[in-house]
């Protein structure tokens, strides 16, 4: 008896506990809408301090932001949190950033006029760090000095909508951006694009002859290896580049086509034949996008991580078994967002971002480096700028490795953002 009693008790506690803590912020469903018309939802959360002058919002190019673990921390500081799904959150294959501006750009318009706060924090974690970067940069250029349509001639043009500017910047364990991350993981050793399994070895970094080691073990690689390897990736990138630029030029030739006027005398099956290729959307299929030595070979820029991709610590699987963004994609979107002709640059673009600005990543992330933090926080033309490391903390701020500790990762994280935003933006917070 005595048992079910502690077990209830137990219960009725933890649901107290939760109540406590839910009452320290609220949480409220937002409609929001794009310059284009677009449609969205997003979270509020807010807590009880009157006329806030700060707020924030976190937003990612894929993933959901709207329960991102931030954003309660935020408001309990004061700070009314935005969090939001984009556009393209559910249609990766589409995925365009120029298009995620105009979302942002909602939002940031939200939090000024519905809200009344002065100044717009923005927060990107992994891709989304990218993300805010692309919108603080292009939000600080005049209209006129923006970027007008993408490669493929897709919009917005950026020159002729509203962009809000931000206050201040929180990377977060963040890539270089999407064209730079699909190089720097593509697997050159795969052969046949059709063939997800053909392979040379002498070019799989997962074959044990080229120094991989079964995880946990780590791996290690000679540096003539990473060198083939390396002119592999760039190889084999280049190659499913043109493969998408031949499939939009014929695309191009068919639209050209249809404006000529011997489209007029062709019969009327053969002018909708030539419709058809027009219209038609043209989908790449991207096989094993999960080999980065790093994951394996831990002396290579080192930290705390134990051997793994971000979400498996078998990366020689997971490479076969896992989709990872492109995996599929439309070959527009492919060439406006992963391919040279992104516009999305992040070593580039922040420095002429000048707002205040937190780097900041776990010492444990798997998939994130040290010296890519390091060549951001140079590069960063911020005149207030940080680069923090959260001992312990994998790629989402939870304990990983011989150095989690306590678990308290995710309150140090805060702490030190929370910081850095008193020290800058201190109006309005506790």
């Amino acid at each position: 008896m005595a048992q079910p009693l502690l077990m209830f008790f137990g219960l009725l506690l933890f649901w107290f506990t939760q109540l406590v803590a839910q009452s320290e912020f609220k949480r409220q469903v937002v409609d929001l809408e794009a310059e284009d018309g677009k449609k969205l939802w997003a979270l509020l959360y807010t807590n009880s301090t009157p006329n806030p002058s700060i707020g924030v919002i976190n937003i990612h190019p894929r993933s959901d932001r709207r329960r991102d673990w931030r954003l309660p921390y935020f408001a309990k500081a004061g700070i009314p949190g935005l969090g939001m799904a984009s556009r393209h959150e559910k249609s990766s294959e589409n995925e365009r950033y120029e298009d995620i501006l105009l979302d942002l750009a909602a939002g940031v318009r939200y939090l000024k006029n519905k809200v009344g706060v002065e100044k717009v924090i923005l927060v990107g974690h992994s891709g989304g760090g990218s993300l805010v970067t692309f919108y603080a940069h292009q939000s600080s250029k005049r209209p006129g000095g923006r970027f007008s349509s993408t490669f493929t001639g897709h919009g917005p043009n950026l020159n002729k909508v509203d962009l809000p500017p931000v206050d201040l910047l929180v990377v977060s364990a963040s890539h270089f951006g999407n064209a730079y991350t699909f190089t720097r993981k593509i697997d050159p050793s795969l052969t046949d694009e059709e063939d997800p399994t053909s392979l040379d070895p002498f070019l799989d970094m997962y074959n044990p002859s080229n120094g991989f080691r079964e995880p946990p073990k780590s791996s290690k690689y000679s540096e003539e290896f990473l060198t083939r390897f390396e002119e592999g990736q760039q190889a084999r990138a280049r190659r499913v580049f043109n493969k998408a630029e031949s499939f939009f030029r014929e695309k191009q030739f068919y639209q050209s086509l249809m404006k000529s006027p011997l489209f007029q005398e062709l019969d009327s099956y053969e002018q909708i034949r030539i419709e058809r290729k027009v219209i038609s959307n043209r989908y790449l299929v991207i096989y094993r996008l999960l080999a980065i030595p790093e994951f394996t070979d831990l002396s290579l820029d080192p930290d705390d991580r134990e051997v793994g991709a971000n979400g498996s610590n078998r990366p020689d699987w997971a490479n076969y078994d896992r989709a990872s963004h492109p995996t599929v994609i439309r070959v527009e979107a492919f060439l406006d967002t992963y391919s040279p002709h992104s516009h999305v640059n992040l070593l580039e673009q922040i420095k002429e971002v000048t707002i205040p600005t937190l780097f900041i990543c776990g010492t444990a992330d798997m998939q994130e480096y040290p010296s890519e933090r390091e060549a951001m926080l140079e590069a960063s033309g911020a005149k207030v700028k940080e680069l923090v490391w959260i001992e312990g903390a994998n790629h989402s701020y939870l304990p990983q490795g011989p150095k989690a500790e306590d678990g308290k990762q995710r309150d140090q994280a805060m702490e030190l953002i929370l910081g850095f935003v008193r020290r800058n933006l201190s109006e309005g917070l506790k």
